[in-house]
C-alpha cells in the first residue's frame, strides 16, 4: 500500500501483483484460493478495494484513482493496477492508525514527515492550485 500511496502523491504509475522483482510471472492463483468468498479475480478485486477503502486509506476517493486489470501472462493471472495521480494529498493509515505520507523518488518510496512533508505539501498545493481554509471559524461565532 505504501507504493500505491506514493504513486497517488506523485505522477501515478503502474503496479504489478503476481510478478516478482526479478520479473518472473508468479500469478495470483494461490492468492485466489485463500480468499474468503469468491476465489477468483472478482473476489480479489472486491477484497482489495474494501481494504483500500476501509483499512488503509479510509476514503472511497482512492478507489476512483485505481484501475485493476487481470491479464493472463504465461497462463497465469496477474493484477495490473493503473494508479492515477491524485489532485489532493493522500495519507496512508499505518498499523497504529496514524496518517503517514509517502511519495516517489525515482523508483523508490519515501516517507515524508516534519519539514520535508511541510515543504512537499506547500509545493503540492501550489502545483495543483489548491486552496485550504486553515482558519478555525468556531472562534468567530
Amino acid at each position: 500500500m505504501k507504493t500505491i500511496a506514493s504513486m497517488l502523491n506523485s505522477d501515478g504509475g503502474v503496479l504489478l501483483l503476481g510478478v516478482s522483482d526479478e520479473n518472473q510471472t508468479l500469478g495470483l492463483e494461490k492468492d485466489f484460493e485463500n480468499l474468503p468468498n469468491r476465489k477468483d479475480k472478482d473476489g480479489f478485486e472486491n477484497l482489495f478495494r474494501n481494504l483500500v477503502r476501509d483499512k488503509y486509506f479510509k476514503m472511497d476517493y482512492v478507489n476512483t484513482l485505481l484501475q485493476l486489470l487481470f491479464p493472463q501472462v504465461h497462463n497465469k493471472t496477474i493484477c495490473k493496477i493503473i494508479i492515477s495521480k491524485s489532485s489532493k494529498p493522500i495519507f496512508l493509515l499505518d498499523d497504529d492508525k496514524c496518517n503517514v505520507f509517502f511519495t516517489r523518488q525515482g523508483n523508490g518510496v519515501r516517507k515524508l514527515d516534519g519539514l520535508d512533508l511541510s515543504e512537499y505539501l506547500s509545493n503540492f498545493v501550489n502545483r495543483n492550485n489548491i486552496i485550504y481554509d486553515l482558519i478555525d471559524h468556531t472562534d468567530l461565532e
